[in-house]
Protein backbone atom coordinates (compact mmCIF):
# COMPACT_ATOMS: atom_id res chain seq x y z
CA UNK A 1 0.00 0.00 0.00
CA UNK A 2 2.91 2.48 0.94
CA UNK A 3 4.45 2.03 -3.09
CA UNK A 4 1.20 2.76 -4.26
CA UNK A 5 0.45 6.08 -2.29
CA UNK A 6 4.27 6.71 -3.08
CA UNK A 7 3.59 6.02 -6.86
CA UNK A 8 0.59 8.38 -6.76
CA UNK A 9 2.46 11.00 -4.50
CA UNK A 10 -0.53 11.01 -1.80
CA UNK A 11 2.29 10.22 1.19
CA UNK A 12 2.00 13.65 2.27
CA UNK A 13 -2.51 12.84 2.61
CA UNK A 14 -2.20 9.22 3.48
CA UNK A 15 -0.67 7.50 6.40
CA UNK A 16 -0.64 3.65 6.34
CA UNK A 17 0.24 1.95 9.07
CA UNK A 18 0.24 -2.12 9.99
CA UNK A 19 -1.05 -4.11 12.94
CA UNK A 20 -1.44 -7.58 13.71
CA UNK A 21 -4.73 -9.14 16.56
CA UNK A 22 -3.27 -11.28 18.54
CA UNK A 23 0.03 -10.21 20.56
CA UNK A 24 2.25 -13.39 18.99
CA UNK A 25 4.46 -11.59 16.74
CA UNK A 26 5.40 -8.28 18.33
CA UNK A 27 8.85 -6.55 17.50
CA UNK A 28 9.24 -9.01 15.05
CA UNK A 29 10.00 -8.08 11.41
CA UNK A 30 7.86 -9.56 8.70
CA UNK A 31 8.60 -13.66 8.10
CA UNK A 32 12.04 -14.06 5.24
CA UNK A 33 9.34 -15.20 2.81
CA UNK A 34 7.36 -12.12 2.89
CA UNK A 35 10.78 -9.97 2.76
CA UNK A 36 12.05 -11.95 -0.31
CA UNK A 37 9.31 -11.89 -2.14
CA UNK A 38 8.71 -8.34 -1.51
CA UNK A 39 12.32 -7.51 -2.49
CA UNK A 40 11.41 -9.79 -5.94
CA UNK A 41 8.70 -7.17 -6.64
CA UNK A 42 11.10 -4.44 -5.68
CA UNK A 43 10.01 -3.29 -2.11
CA UNK A 44 11.29 -2.89 1.33
CA UNK A 45 9.10 -4.36 4.51
CA UNK A 46 10.78 -2.49 7.41
CA UNK A 47 7.92 -2.74 9.58
CA UNK A 48 7.96 -4.15 12.62
CA UNK A 49 4.96 -6.37 14.51
CA UNK A 50 2.74 -4.73 16.99
CA UNK A 51 -0.80 -5.05 18.10
CA UNK A 52 -3.96 -3.69 17.17
CA UNK A 53 -5.22 -1.26 19.79
CA UNK A 54 -8.79 0.36 20.40
CA UNK A 55 -7.45 3.56 19.74
CA UNK A 56 -6.38 2.83 16.30
CA UNK A 57 -9.93 2.32 15.24
CA UNK A 58 -10.43 6.53 16.29
CA UNK A 59 -6.53 7.24 14.40
CA UNK A 60 -7.18 5.88 11.29
CA UNK A 61 -10.59 6.20 8.46
CA UNK A 62 -10.08 2.54 7.74
CA UNK A 63 -8.99 -0.58 9.35
CA UNK A 64 -8.34 -3.40 6.60
CA UNK A 65 -8.29 -7.12 7.92
CA UNK A 66 -7.22 -9.64 5.88
CA UNK A 67 -9.66 -12.57 6.86
CA UNK A 68 -12.81 -13.16 8.95
CA UNK A 69 -11.35 -14.29 11.68
CA UNK A 70 -9.42 -10.99 11.99
CA UNK A 71 -12.24 -8.91 11.08
CA UNK A 72 -14.39 -10.45 13.92
CA UNK A 73 -11.60 -10.20 16.54
CA UNK A 74 -11.45 -6.09 15.30
CA UNK A 75 -15.21 -5.71 15.82
CA UNK A 76 -14.72 -7.43 18.97
CA UNK A 77 -12.41 -4.63 20.13
CA UNK A 78 -14.18 -2.09 18.61
CA UNK A 79 -17.54 -3.36 20.84
CA UNK A 80 -20.69 -1.11 20.70
CA UNK A 81 -18.61 2.02 20.58
CA UNK A 82 -18.75 4.68 17.51
CA UNK A 83 -15.43 4.52 16.67
CA UNK A 84 -14.23 6.82 13.34
CA UNK A 85 -12.74 3.54 11.31
CA UNK A 86 -14.40 1.84 8.47
CA UNK A 87 -13.61 -1.99 9.40
CA UNK A 88 -13.53 -3.85 5.95
CA UNK A 89 -11.37 -7.17 4.11
CA UNK A 90 -8.77 -6.20 1.91
CA UNK A 91 -10.94 -8.29 -0.38
CA UNK A 92 -13.80 -5.93 -0.51
CA UNK A 93 -11.80 -3.96 -2.55
CA UNK A 94 -10.41 -6.93 -5.56
CA UNK A 95 -12.43 -6.83 -8.08
CA UNK A 96 -11.19 -10.10 -9.07
CA UNK A 97 -12.14 -11.44 -5.33
CA UNK A 98 -14.82 -14.23 -5.46
CA UNK A 99 -17.68 -15.09 -2.86
CA UNK A 100 -14.26 -16.46 -0.34
CA UNK A 101 -13.41 -12.36 0.72
CA UNK A 102 -10.09 -13.96 2.74
CA UNK A 103 -6.62 -13.67 1.84
CA UNK A 104 -5.20 -16.88 2.55
CA UNK A 105 -2.35 -17.65 4.66
CA UNK A 106 0.48 -18.64 3.48
CA UNK A 107 2.54 -18.96 6.33
CA UNK A 108 3.00 -23.09 6.56
CA UNK A 109 2.91 -23.43 2.59
CA UNK A 110 5.62 -23.36 0.20
CA UNK A 111 7.32 -20.02 -0.99
CA UNK A 112 5.22 -19.32 -4.36
CA UNK A 113 2.24 -19.08 -1.83
CA UNK A 114 4.08 -15.81 -0.72
CA UNK A 115 3.91 -14.15 -4.21
CA UNK A 116 -0.03 -15.60 -4.64
CA UNK A 117 -0.47 -13.53 -1.33
CA UNK A 118 1.48 -10.69 -2.91
CA UNK A 119 -0.80 -10.52 -5.87
CA UNK A 120 -3.86 -10.60 -4.32
CA UNK A 121 -2.87 -7.69 -1.59
CA UNK A 122 -1.87 -5.69 -4.33
CA UNK A 123 -4.82 -5.32 -6.11
CA UNK A 124 -6.94 -5.16 -3.21
CA UNK A 125 -4.50 -2.38 -2.04
CA UNK A 126 -5.37 -1.00 -5.82
CA UNK A 127 -9.20 -0.67 -5.15
CA UNK A 128 -8.84 0.67 -1.21
CA UNK A 129 -7.02 3.32 -2.96
CA UNK A 130 -9.00 4.11 -5.40
CA UNK A 131 -11.97 4.07 -3.39
CA UNK A 132 -9.68 6.63 -0.66
CA UNK A 133 -9.34 8.66 -3.50
CA UNK A 134 -12.59 8.87 -4.38
CA UNK A 135 -15.08 8.89 -1.33
CA UNK A 136 -12.14 11.60 0.28
CA UNK A 137 -11.30 13.47 -3.06
CA UNK A 138 -8.03 13.28 -3.29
Amino acid sequence: MESLIKSAGLEDRIQVDSAGTSDCHIGDPADRRAQETARDMGLTIKHRGRQLKAKDLDAFDYVIAMDQYNLKDIQMLAGAALHRAQIRLLRDFDREAGEDRDVPDPYYGESDGFRRVFDICMRGCKGLLQEIRATHDI
